[in-house]
This record gives structure tokens, C-alpha cells and sequence, in this order.
């Protein structure tokens, strides 16, 4: 979900297009698009926009911490913000809009390659990522 605290929106205005984003301060994270391009779709095209990383970080709960008190915008996954947007601390933007599918692996010692509750757990993962993603 691309987020934004609504100070951050008083300030800075919210964008009505993908393109608009290159204007904004953006919270970026290696894991969620490794350059610093977005590629976003809706039904009728696809917007490719190189943003204005303003802070860069793998630390997920850090970007949505930064983003709530108003330091930019964020790309980041739903179970991570939910809460936030729920509460309105966060409004979710451009809603029409979707980014490319994010891969995760799930990375185990060898060990324990096998065992009942890593496979429970890969496999649980494997459907609670598949149910988001269709």
C-alpha cells in the first residue's frame, strides 16, 4: 500500500497520478522495489516513475514509523500499515494503482529441512501470500 501521513499530505499536497510521486519525499526500501523506480499499473496503462528517495532503509517498521509522523511517502504491505490506516494515521493513495508482486522466501537452517512445523509454517506462508496476491 502506497501510505502517507495526512500532515505529510497537508504539506506537500496528495498525488493524483503515479507521475506526481516523482515531486514527493519517498521512504524507500531495497525490499520492496530495489531501484529507485516504481513501476505501478491500473487497468489502463502502466506508469513507470523514478522517485525522490529521501531516506532509504530494509527496516520496514522503521519507513512506517517515519511515514505516520510525517516524513514522506511509503510503499509498504498491508499487514504493516493496516492498523495505521485503520486509525487514520496513514491514508492509503492512489488506490487504482498496483506495483509489481513482491518475492519471499522463507530461509531455514538445513537441518531442518523436513521438519513438521517449518514445513506447517513454509506452508502457511505459501497460502496466506497466494490469498493476498489473487
Amino acid at each position: 500500500m502506497l501510505v502517507a501521513a495526512p500532515a505529510y499530505l497537508r504539506r506537500k499536497g496528495e498525488p493524483a497520478t503515479p507521475e506526481a510521486l516523482a515531486k514527493h519525499d519517498v521512504l524507500a526500501s531495497p525490499v520492496v522495489a530495489p531501484a529507485d523506480i516504481w513501476t505501478l499499473t491500473s487497468a489502463a496503462r502502466t506508469a513507470r516513475v523514478r522517485l525522490n528517495a529521501t531516506f532509504r532503509s530494509n527496516a520496514l517498521h522503521a519507513l512506517r514509523d517515519l511515514a505516520a509522523g510525517g516524513a514522506g511517502l511509503a510503499l509498504l504491505p498491508e499487514f504493516l500499515v493496516a492498523d495505521l490506516v485503520r486509525t487514520r494515521a496513514l491514508r492509503v493513495l492512489l488506490r487504482d494503482w498496483q506495483t509489481d508482486l513482491v518475492a519471499v522466501n522463507a530461509i531455514h537452517r538445513t537441518e531442518h529441512r523436513g521438519a513438521p512445523l517449518v514445513r506447517a509454517l513454509v506452508e502457511h506462508l505459501r497460502a496466506a501470500y497466494a490469498r493476498d496476491a489473487g
